[in-house]
């Protein structure tokens, strides 16, 4: 699976399921294999881009 360890995949695998909004990873490897994956709903990102994206979701409203 897009040289995506077991561990991740299941993590990754958990989160689609349990439709998890973001999934925050430090692994850049990771993140970058899972976001080829055009069926997943879930949002692999950094730490920041987590935060970045907190912060503009709780301004808007």
């Amino acid at each position: 699976m897009r040289n995506i360890k077991a561990i991740d995949a299941l993590h990754l695998a958990i989160a689609d399921v349990e439709k998890i909004d973001y999934l925050c990873t430090c692994d850049d490897r990771f993140r970058k294999s899972a976001s080829k994956i055009k069926k997943l709903d879930t949002k692999i990102v950094s730490p920041i881009e987590f935060i970045e994206e907190y912060e503009n979701d709780y301004d808007n409203k």
